[in-house]
């Protein structure tokens, strides 16, 4: 496990939380506030007023909390870029957190990191907050991966994208876990942003767990009551309730030449 919550405390008033997060994988925290808290408690915002925390075999409580530590290990991708982006330009925004940690070869770092995210050298000199959303969210991502971290928190990072810029961010977010060996962790009620690339989705109510798995879970009858159900789902879920057997996908075009099988099937 990379992360574990063991019966930690929050507000006398609700449960204690339990739960785990694995290693390298796309883990979605969804539901009520209750997701909103627990990023706030990894970074430190919020302390833990009992239980512990097990944070890359390390255990935090309230009295051992290493807020240095879990810093370094985890690049948190705040929800409004004005929030994170408190210097002047690209460059320095990049060079901020290499230079904190003592990084060797941090321009080399830079430039790597900036082309990962799709941006090129020319961006390094642009004024940070005046690039346009989708820009500062790639230089706030290329900002916290140049310092290698173990595990990436994204706070609903899809939030005021188009759908194509959703569809790339996910090409993104993919490429990055698969290349870097790291845990994802996004904060998001959005569904038909998160669902084609989720590992697993833990959906939270007042502290409590009410739904956990792996995409398949959102195809059972009852995950409607928690999330807003994709529609490519609903309608494969649909289709299958009148017996017309088609696959489980998250892609559109293996659902149409599904579609086209059973057409000729009947023909």
């Amino acid at each position: 496990m990379e992360i574990e919550f063991k019966n930690v405390v929050t507000s006398k008033n609700l449960p204690k939380l339990n739960f785990s997060i694995s290693r390298d994988e796309i883990t979605v925290l969804s539901g009520d506030k209750t997701k909103e808290i627990i990023p706030n408690l990894l970074m430190g915002f919020d302390s833990v007023r009992a239980g512990e925390i097990i944070y890359l075999n390390k255990k935090t409580t309230k009295e051992t909390f290493d807020f240095k530590y879990i810093q370094f290990e985890t690049g948190y991708v705040f929800l409004n870029p004005s929030d994170f982006l408190t210097n002047k330009t690209v460059k320095q925004e990049i060079l901020f957190g290499l230079n904190f940690y003592n990084f060797n070869k941090i321009n080399e770092r830079m430039n790597y990191y900036l082309n990962v995210v799709g941006l090129d050298n020319s961006y390094l000199n642009k004024k940070s907050l005046e690039l346009n959303l989708n820009n500062q969210k790639k230089v706030m991502l290329a900002s916290v991966l140049a310092i290698e971290p173990k595990v990436l928190l994204l706070n609903c990072i899809e939030h005021g994208l188009n759908k194509k810029e959703q569809k790339d961010l996910k090409k993104l977010l993919l490429k990055i876990k698969k290349e870097n060996n790291i845990t994802i962790i996004i904060i998001s009620n959005n569904t038909n942003f998160y669902f084609d690339i989720v590992d697993r989705v833990i959906v939270f109510k007042e502290n409590k767990i009410i739904l956990d798995g792996d995409s398949s879970v959102f195809y059972k009858k009852e995950t409607d009551k928690y999330l807003d159900i994709p529609p490519i789902i609903d309608f494969i879920s649909m289709s299958n309730s009148k017996k017309i057997k088609l696959a489980k996908t998250n892609d559109i075009n293996e659902l149409m030449k599904d579609i086209y099988r059973k057409a000729n099937e009947k023909c």
